[in-house]
């Protein structure tokens, strides 16, 4: 049997639940706008918000304002538009910033195919830019850059600006992407601005954390089944309410292995 060279994914609801991500960010925007002096129902907004993403599609970049051309003209009184706008798009890219982040398991498959020497690769549909974003979000990209996969493997990879000053223009580099690190000092910047990961001042502690880092990865990392690549998680402990089989139960056709614990089953 041929050996496994090169495995493509998909970003979308593949390497991150894109689908419920987009859902409740659209959801925390349209609450952010009702709160900032929208008056209307919020359910309604979120409906008509709906409705614009399927006329416009995602990737359209004026969903706010078309919203609120769709809402009564008593939903804005005596309100400033742009500030509607804004609270809008402020609360869906503060979820972004908190809450975009793979599936569980995502970054070690993706870690052990490298190590094993298999080539990863990206097919997607969306925009470039927005695509790749996720990729950076999502702290991803080094895993799929492989210089066997260059525009000139082995050599030099070519691309083109997308967006911004230097749209259209051409550049190159000729080493991967480092890895990337982040630390910050909460205390004094609980926002998270200033990554001190590069910081000489602060060298030692990022030391110590990143060796408790990777303490903690080999500490909970999966159990591998060899030679075949499945794993499984270390056993949990016991519940402490017992479980019911429920295919054990008289008349129970069983056609997924549910479990149901013992305080539920009178319900």
């Amino acid at each position: 049997m041929a050996s496994l060279q090169a495995v493509f994914f998909d970003i979308d609801d593949t390497l991150c639940p894109t689908t419920e991500f987009a859902r409740r960010a659209r959801r925390n925007a349209v609450r952010a706008m009702v709160a900032a002096g929208l008056a209307e129902d919020e359910d309604r907004v979120a409906a008509e918000l709906d409705e614009v993403i399927a006329e416009f599609s995602s990737n359209y970049e004026h969903h706010f304002d078309k919203l609120l051309l769709r809402l009564s003209p008593s939903a804005l009184q005596g309100q400033n538009r742009a500030m509607i706008v804004a609270a809008g798009v402020v609360a869906y890219h503060d979820t972004k910033f908190r809450e975009l982040r793979p599936f569980e398991g995502v970054t070690e498959l993706l870690a052990d195919l490298r190590r094993a020497g298999v080539r990863l690769g990206i097919i997607t549909h969306g925009w470039t830019l927005k695509q790749a974003e996720k990729l950076v979000r999502l702290k991803l990209v080094r895993y799929f850059d492989d210089p066997a996969l260059w525009s000139e493997p082995g050599s030099r990879d070519v691309y083109r600006f997308q967006s911004g000053p230097r749209a259209g223009e051409l550049d190159e580099r000729t080493s991967p992407y480092p890895d990337e690190w982040e630390l910050y000092e909460l205390d004094g910047d609980p926002a998270e601005l200033t990554n001190l990961a590069s910081s000489e001042r602060h060298a030692e502690v990022f030391d110590q954390m990143r060796t408790i880092l990777e303490e903690e990865r080999a500490r909970k990392r999966l159990v591998r089944n060899t030679p075949r690549p499945y794993a499984t998680l270390d056993p949990l402990p016991a519940p402490e309410t017992p479980w019911i089989d429920l295919a054990a139960l008289p008349g129970f056709v069983p056609l997924l292995d549910y479990f149901v614990r013992a305080e539920d089953a009178s319900s």
